[in-house]
């Protein structure tokens, strides 16, 4: 099995910054739905079996999702922002004694002495595969969180979908 050094590093990728669109959400079921028209389908009405949605529940589930949506923004691009600052700095220093100092006792002066710890020239080769994985990383989070928005969007979907439904359904004449 060959050694993880001699594997190539994942592929790097830019993170992105996350954003919230709206304050306003959840919002208000109205019928208003994103690229209807106002005019119904022409031909027959579709025949299905009785079924009952409650709005609200969809609502409430919005409710629910986007304080912890926004939530998850917010500590998401305080990661990135983190990660970004600091992702190479264990690896590669741009000073001698990034790493600190080791104290240690001199027998020949009978004193203590100080070093500063050198960094390591096999984890420094290293640096291009672990900041590659941190950013691979991050992705995958935004992406998680881009996935909550999305859940978010299409509960609201569903909500202006079946109110615009009841707007414009009517009675049977014959």
């Amino acid at each position: 099995m060959a050694d993880d050094k001699d594997k190539d590093p994942p592929p790097d990728v830019n993170t992105p910054t996350l954003t919230t669109d709206d304050a306003n959400w959840p919002l208000s079921a109205t019928g208003d739905v994103p690229g209807s028209s106002s005019k119904g389908d022409e031909g027959p009405p579709p025949v299905v079996d009785d079924f009952a949605v409650t709005i609200s529940t969809l609502r409430d589930a919005q409710k629910e999702l986007l304080p912890s949506a926004n939530a998850a923004v917010t500590s998401y691009n305080t990661l990135k922002e983190a990660t970004n600052a600091t992702k190479g700095w264990i690896f590669q220093q741009d000073r001698p004694g990034d790493l600190g100092e080791y104290y240690f006792w001199n027998p020949a002066s009978q004193g203590t002495q100080t070093q500063q710890v050198q960094p390591d020239k096999d984890l420094a080769a290293q640096t291009p595969k672990m900041e590659a994985s941190l950013d691979n990383a991050l992705l995958s989070i935004a992406d998680a969180v881009h996935l909550a928005g999305q859940l978010a969007y299409y509960l609201n979907l569903a909500a202006q979908v079946y109110t615009k439904a009841d707007k414009d359904s009517f009675l049977p004449t014959e």
